[in-house]
Formats: structure tokens, sequence, C-alpha cells
């Protein structure tokens, strides 16, 4: 059996705690170690101004893949991730970016808190893998 993190969103939400509350509800849908884990992150058409902030706030090597990213492009992906505007976001030579640097930051948060290596990974774009 293999069950999905499917959403790149609800990792965000699941991680970003700092109480750990919702650490143990995500390892609590991911069960036990006899199923397979696949990571599903999403593609273009799923981004929104303030996504990642969260995962950089709470986690320092979610926060260090957007320093990377910022110096790699030359320009700050991590503030139009945090603050948009949503029009300057929604413009596919950032939004393709924005995504990869927002779901590689989430990855990093889920393995700096333990989370199990996936079996399989995948990504999709306007709802296709």
């Amino acid at each position: 059996m293999v069950r999905f993190i499917a959403d790149l969103f609800l990792v965000d939400l699941l991680v970003r705690s700092a109480s750990g509350c919702n650490r143990q509800l995500a390892m609590d849908l991911i069960g036990d170690q006899k199923s397979k884990i696949a990571f599903v992150f999403p593609g273009q058409g799923s981004q929104y101004p303030g996504m990642g902030k969260d995962l950089a706030d709470h986690y320092p090597s979610a926060a260090q893949v957007f320093e990377k990213a910022d110096a790699a492009l030359g320009f700050a992906i991590s503030d139009l991730c945090f603050n948009g505007p949503a029009e300057e976001l929604q413009l596919t030579q950032n939004t393709q970016p924005a995504i990869l640097t927002v779901s590689i930051a989430a990855l990093r948060a889920m393995e700096s808190e333990g989370f199990p290596k996936p079996d399989f990974v995948a990504g999709h774009s306007l709802g296709e893998y």
C-alpha cells in the first residue's frame, strides 16, 4: 500500500508547528512502517503569497533553501513567496522557481524532523504527473 502526502501545503501545515503536535498528526497519517510512502509535490496553479514562510520561520534547513535560491536566481524569490504580490507570483517565470524552492524547503524541514524517507517522489504541473 502506498500512502500519499499528496500536497505540499498539507506538508507545510503539518511540519510548521513549533509545538510538535502537528508533527505527531503527520506521523499518524503516514502510518506504520510496512506502508510505502510517496511525496507528491504540487506544480503551477498551487502558488499563493505566504507560501513557505512558516517553514522558513521555524526550520533553519528550510530558510537555507530560500537563501540559496535567492543567491542562485539573483533576486529574492523568498520575498516573492512570502509577500507576493500574487500577480507577480503567478507569472510562469516566477511560479516555477517559487514552487520548486518551497517544495525543497518542505522536504528539508521534514528531514530535519526525522520524517521517514519516501519510497517514491513525484511532482505535477497543471494537474498532470
